[in-house]
């Protein structure tokens, strides 16, 4: 009898701690990596995802098993302990003491750590015989969880009490995590966290301003289109018939030259028999509705309309792709450098630069407001029209105009005050 009874609550220690260790393996192994394996053909790997789908029975089984054969280990014990010392309360309580933090420490906590620290590969390993196992326990598992089905039907069924696996959040500290840990080259974890933002971001902050769009006429010959463009070089161009504010439509470079190609003497037609309608959108419409609008119409350009229905500026395609994969410039011309670093702390920075790229590239943390670039921040802090030299303290930054274009703001240097413990550069 003593000899059975040590046999049954090693192989029940034994059994306990390969339960626990499933569980722990299977609740902490990453679904997404599993997935990818099963899709490239890994038959353990499927077996794993099969026994996530189906949690509720693989939890029934685990709860039947551990349940089992804690029940043997104790009974056991207590056998044990009557037989060693007779059948009192002291025998009793020392047995159901020493079976319960044997059970914790040999068939919990060891078993679940190792397989926690291991899930992917135990997990592997375990999937075909507990998958075996469910089949096995399948009947008594469904009588035993038909309770918890009713419970989870009265409160609202899987869906309500459903939540994401992953959440933006999560994604965007992987990606975080991936760049500091060199498995994301780090230009592309910019890429993919700016197309997060991209939902974030508005029109209004990567439209090109009123005051610098380049138009044309509606009375204007495609002669006249051809000498602009050799002047002030761009893919499209917004037609306009009294003033600026009234638009009425896009002329594209390509569809000019198509049109001079097909008929003889096109240089003197107007450019309006060839325009395309003009597409209006709010300031505050979201940069990722606007890809879909663009896709939607197959549109190239629209124009951006603000609260008072005047013209504010315009977003190309272009402007919004490069929220996220950074400036490209047009065809045949280089991307305007919108920084340039003097030493570690010190640059000469284009005002046009938007505060979002200014804090991202340049650490510079400059708060948001009711402006879009640094130069609107300046005039933010200014109150008044900014002149050349103009200077500006904003916490450890220094700021001071160097180049003005009429009114606006064309260049500034900032300097990033260097605390006394770090040496100025020479």
């Amino acid at each position: 009898m003593t000899a059975l009874a040590i046999i049954l609550i090693v192989g029940g220690l034994a059994g306990s701690a390969i339960v626990s260790a499933t569980e722990a393996g299977l609740i902490s192994v990453s679904k997404f990596r599993v997935r990818h394996l099963a899709e490239k053909g890994d038959r353990r790997a499927a077996a794993v995802i099969k026994i996530v789908d189906e949690h509720e029975k693989f939890f029934g089984t685990i709860l039947l098993l551990n349940n089992v054969l804690n029940v043997i280990v104790a009974s056991m014990g207590a056998a044990l302990a009557i037989q060693l010392w007779g059948n009192t309360g002291t025998a009793i309580a020392l047995a159901s003491l020493g079976t319960t933090v044997v059970l914790v420490i040999f068939a919990e906590l060891i078993p679940k750590s190792l397989a926690v620290h291991a899930s992917e590969r135990w997990s592997m390993l375990i999937a075909r015989p507990m998958r075996l196992t469910m089949i096995i326990t399948s009947p008594l598992v469904n009588i035993l969880a038909f309770l918890p089905r009713i419970v989870i039907h009265l409160l609202g069924g899987k869906k309500a009490l459903m939540t994401p696996s992953i959440t933006e959040a999560e994604l965007r500290m992987l990606i975080d995590v991936g760049k500091e840990e060199g498995t994301v080259e780090r230009h592309s974890g910019t890429m993919l966290e700016n197309v997060f933002r991209i939902a974030e971001a508005e029109v209004r902050d990567v439209m090109t301003p009123r005051n610098e769009i380049q138009w044309v006429e509606a009375d204007m010959t495609f002669g006249g289109m051809l000498a602009r463009y050799g002047e002030l070089p761009h893919t499209r161009y917004p037609v306009y018939e009294d003033d600026t504010d009234d638009v009425v439509g896009i002329i594209s470079i390509k569809d000019a030259i198509r049109g001079m190609s097909d008929t003889p003497n096109q240089l003197e037609l107007p450019v309006t028999s060839l325009m395309r309608p003009p597409l209006f959108v709010p300031e505050t419409k979201r940069l990722d509705e606007m890809i879909a609008l663009f896709k939607q119409g197959g549109h190239k350009m629209a124009l951006v309309v603000d609260e008072f229905g005047g013209i504010a500026g315009l977003v190309t395609l272009n402007s919004v792709v490069e929220r996220v994969i950074g400036r490209t410039g047009e065809e045949g011309i280089l991307p305007r450098e919108m920084f340039v670093a003097v030493d570690a702390n010190t640059f000469e920075v284009d005002g046009a630069m938007s505060i979002d790229e200014a804090n991202d590239r340049l650490n510079l943390g400059i708060p948001e407001g009711d402006y879009n670039t640094l130069a609107g921040f300046i005039l933010e802090e200014l109150q008044r029209v900014p002149k050349n030299g103009d200077r500006l303290r904003y916490n450890d930054l220094r700021l001071r105009i160097t180049a003005m274009n009429n009114n606006k703001i064309a260049r500034v240097r900032v300097r990033r005050r260097v605390p006394s413990s770090e040496p100025v550069p020479a």
